[in-house]
């Protein structure tokens, strides 16, 4: 009895399908046997381990077979891509905002294809406990450097928080090396004009602003008011607010009543009260926070 043939990974391709055979034949797809491959204009990538998930997919570390990059892939059912996304991310280049690769569509899900940022999210950073003041110094200015970027560009990220500000070690196209947190995830992100009011109200609830809550009318300074939120999660593990549903959080915010027992230093504490200004008027620009001491500190050491 002959012994059953190994099957071939099946390969999931852009229209028109290629050939597998003529990848095997270009590339050496041994090391990729038991992956999943997808095929986009950019690259060849064989599927490895999730990364993570959220609402609307899941992320997984990939390797593009053409040039052994390592990448992140999102995995988006075809009924939740979001063409704003893509368009978001095919716009926006900047060494503190996470890069657009590739993409790639199938009869089932959208792919998109981002550079790896292999030291994890901020989360992760304040789950392992190692996160000092100086750390989420930094990764509060790289962040603020990302937004400002993403504002003069006309994006409101809408979504700020630390599963978002992921961790990019590596060099640059100099061979510099890079150490710099960066934002990512611009599934609710949205193109704004100055001067008018962005709506809907969309975000995470413990980071959203008051004025995200219905009727749901805004500006660009609702991502401020999220990095505020994120830099007193880092320096306590707690979130700021009470509750979790949405009429929960806004009535603590309404009471806003922020705990503070001397666990950070009282500068950090003042550009947080800044940031969690109720009147988004008033309430401090990323301008203003690159002057801020807490900040212009990090930025002399």
């Amino acid at each position: 009895m002959e012994a059953a043939k190994h099957e071939p990974v099946p390969v999931i391709a852009v229209a028109p399908p290629p050939q597998f055979v003529a990848i095997e034949k270009s590339y050496d797809l041994s090391p990729y046997k038991d992956m999943d491959i997808v095929e986009g204009e950019n690259g060849i990538y064989a599927l490895g381990k999730k990364l993570g998930s959220g609402a609307f997919g899941i992320v997984k570390r990939a390797t593009n077979i053409k040039n052994k990059q390592t990448v992140a892939i999102k995995i988006i059912g075809i009924d939740d891509c979001n063409e704003r996304e893509i368009q978001i991310m095919r716009v926006v280049k900047n060494l503190y905002c996470v890069s657009f690769i590739d993409c790639l569509e199938t009869d089932e899900s959208f792919y998109i294809v981002m550079e790896f940022c292999s030291q994890g999210d901020l989360f992760d950073a304040i789950e392992a406990d190692i996160l000092d003041e100086p750390r989420v110094q930094k990764a509060a200015y790289d962040t603020l450097k990302g937004l400002q970027y993403l504002h003069r560009s006309g994006i409101c990220h809408r979504d700020i928080k630390p599963e978002n500000i992921l961790h990019y070690v590596g060099v640059d196209e100099k061979n510099n090396l890079v150490d710099n947190w960066k934002v990512a995830d611009f599934g609710i992100a949205t193109f704004f004009t100055e001067g008018k009011m962005i709506v809907g109200s969309t975000g995470t609830t413990q980071y959203k602003a008051p004025e995200m809550f219905p009727p749901a009318k805004y500006t660009k300074a609702v991502d401020l008011w999220a990095v505020g939120i994120t830099i007193y999660v880092c320096l306590t593990g707690r979130f700021v607010w009470a509750g979790e549903a949405d009429d929960e959080v806004l009535d603590s915010i309404q009471s806003y009543r922020i705990d503070y027992d001397n666990e950070f230093s009282s500068t950090a504490f003042s550009i947080i009260l800044r940031l969690l200004d109720l009147n988004p008027e008033t309430r401090m620009t990323i301008e203003e926070a690159f002057s801020h001491q807490w900040l212009t500190r990090h930025h002399k050491q």
